[in-house]
């Protein structure tokens, strides 16, 4: 055993000269394999379970994942073994049973007091049973794997359920997310094997509860590979193959007649998979951290250590652990984060494009180590954040989110006022926003508005860039197209009417063409001097569908930017885009942030002067 118990990192390699021995017993000899050999098939469960640097054990598993080209099935399930039976477990001849055992549904708590846990793992002499740190059950071709729930509850994890059926379950109180990671459900296929389930707990979790309990996590497992003519195995196979007992495991050699092999190897085996020496979560070590441009440590929660308004600052990427989860509350204007009732980052203001300034102290007023430590990472010394205010100045994401919706308001006031001088009774809000409830609740708290105020790092990645595009334009989808129709037609032109090269009726247009076409209206009623309420009549006979405004051009190209989002490649299509954003890509190799800064730029200008446009024109 290493470290923490772990396996020796050194895996005998198998030959079968050298690690079978043959014992003569009754006068007839007995093949005998070494202890510490493992043939071809199985070599990979010589090794540690758990390395020095995994964040993440798997405690309970089961997959049919090829591992070293080799073809097979793999179970594996942890138990709570107190510290005074390791060596007895260990030692054990086959090991632990490698399956999990479940009561029938009586009660829990005998008459007697005595109590019988649900689910546990055993010996196979059935003396000596071992509460599980999985539980597990099969209907038919369909097993299920949890996690034990006396460990969910000592921490109060909330579950979250993914998309892909996978389960989370969150520290909320820290906050720490992911510290278990379950896919429950594995479907048995004959031909395919196990989908897979697996059950992984955060390294300082695991310790915790192991210390907590007093207890060893030793895993047992089940693995079957299988190989065709593999001298080494046929060798342990013989005649009529092989079956092994030894401390800690029990092997099988077995021929095989299926279409895809003829050998199997078998074992099931028990290990050490942890040895808890600390318990990092209840009782954590005092934090003590050094602040840049701070003199000395600051330790545990600060009392006294500060200086009066002592400022510091931290890399805005701070916020993108937070941004995407709805239980904080993220400003994008000062870099805020508020985190239900249980603690805040406030007192800040963005610096500067790329960096937060916040009061060091008010930081830590209430705040989890786990946060501290979190945004101590991410701090900066004041010089660096100085030269980031020099390079690209103060305007950051917030403050350009910020404009972004005012100059969509701006156009939607515009074209609000248009509707009501034709007749058509209607709000700003019925044509596309509600400013009210934007002033009164925030607009970066509203679904479609959120996103776009998220943290833009300069290292952004080509598909994220796209991504963001992607959020941008979702907003011109409140647009309301019925009410963009009505003003068209009052205006003088035919819904039924086909136009361009595809003769598309401008009844299917959709929004956005739409308000561009009463831009190419009132384009026409500006350069003819008269009014677009009045006088309509006289323009559209002139009106031309594919006449280009460059009010507009950098919102058709931004949805452009929004359909490439789909298909995340450089084409064509998307350099023309580009090209009306001035985005050179021989300029984007180190990130594609500064190119995203330009479209908002663009888009706001856009905006600001199709609003003109049409207010002229009236």
């Amino acid at each position: 055993m290493g470290k923490d118990g772990e396996q020796s990192k050194t895996v005998t390699i198998f030959r079968t000269a050298e690690f079978v021995t043959h014992k003569e017993e009754a006068g007839r000899f007995k093949m005998e394999l070494k202890h510490d050999a493992w043939p071809p098939p199985l070599a990979h469960c010589g090794l540690p379970l758990l390395s020095a640097t995994d964040q993440y054990v798997v405690v309970g598993e089961v997959t049919s994942e090829r591992v070293n080209g080799f073809k097979g099935n793999r179970l594996l399930y942890t138990a709570l073994v107190p510290q005074e039976s390791v060596v007895t477990v260990l030692g054990a001849t086959g090991g632990l049973i490698s399956d999990i055992r479940k009561a029938p549904p009586d009660r829990a708590f005998h008459p007697d007091g005595g109590y019988s846990p649900q689910f546990w793992m055993e010996l196979p002499d059935e003396k000596l049973r071992f509460e599980s740190l999985v539980h597990k059950w099969d209907n038919h071709n369909k097993l299920v794997l949890v996690p034990n729930d006396a460990f969910l509850m000592c921490y109060q994890l909330i579950p979250e359920v993914r998309r892909d059926g996978t389960i989370s379950w969150h520290d909320l109180d820290r906050p720490v997310y992911d510290v278990v990671r379950v896919t429950p459900l594995s479907h048995f296929e004959t031909v395919d094997g196990y989908t897979t389930a697996r059950v992984t707990v955060l390294r300082d979790y695991l310790e915790d509860y192991l210390s907590l309990k007093r207890c060893v996590a030793v895993a047992a497992f089940f693995d079957e590979r299988y190989s065709t003519d593999n001298p080494e195995i046929g060798a342990l196979i013989g005649e009529h193959g092989i079956h092994l007992k030894q401390p800690g495991r029990e092997l099988w050699f077995t021929s095989l007649d299926v279409d895809f092999a003829n050998q199997i190897s078998q074992v099931s085996a028990t290990a050490t998979l942890m040895v808890p020496h600390g318990k990092p979560i209840t009782d954590p070590i005092e934090l003590s951290l050094q602040w840049p441009d701070h003199t000395g440590l600051i330790t545990g929660h600060g009392y006294g250590q500060f200086a009066a308004m002592e400022r510091a600052f931290v890399k805005d990427e701070v916020l993108l652990a937070y941004q995407d989860r709805p239980e904080f509350d993220v400003h994008p204007e000062s870099g805020s984060v508020q985190y239900e009732s249980r603690w805040a980052f406030s007192y800040c203001d963005r610096y500067s494009r790329n960096f937060i300034r916040f009061e060091l102290r008010k930081l830590y007023e209430g705040t989890p180590d786990e946060v501290l430590r979190y945004f101590h990472s991410l701090s900066v010394k004041e010089a660096v954040a100085k030269k980031d205010l020099q390079t690209y100045g103060r305007r950051n994401v917030g403050i350009r989110a910020k404009e972004f919706v005012q100059a969509y308001l701006k156009l939607t006031r515009t074209l609000s006022d248009i509707a009501n001088a034709l007749g058509i009774v209607v709000t700003q809000a019925d044509v596309g926003g509600d400013p009210t409830q934007l002033s009164d609740n925030g607009w970066w708290t509203f679904n479609d508005l959120k996103p776009i105020g998220c943290v833009v790092p300069l290292t952004l990645s080509f598909a994220n860039f796209l991504s963001r595009c992607k959020d941008l334009f979702e907003v011109f989808k409140n647009l309301q197209k019925s009410f963009l129709l009505q003003i068209i037609v009052r205006l003088g032109l035919d819904k039924a009417q086909k136009v361009g090269p595809g003769k598309q009726t401008i009844a299917t247009f959709e929004s956005l063409k739409l308000a561009a076409t009463i831009g190419q209206l009132a384009h026409l009623c500006n350069d003819s001097g008269i009014d677009l309420v009045r006088d309509s009549s006289l323009i559209i006979p002139k009106w031309d569908s594919e006449a280009k405004l460059k009010e507009f051009a950098p919102l058709f190209a931004l949805n452009g930017l929004r359909i490439a989002s789909a298909h995340n490649v450089l084409d064509e299509k998307v350099q023309k885009a580009l090209e009306i954003f001035g985005i050179d890509k021989a300029t984007c190799h180190n990130g594609w942030g500064l190119a995203l800064d330009s479209v908002y730029d663009q888009v706001v200008i856009a905006m600001e002067s199709a609003s003109d446009l049409i207010s002229k024109s009236s």
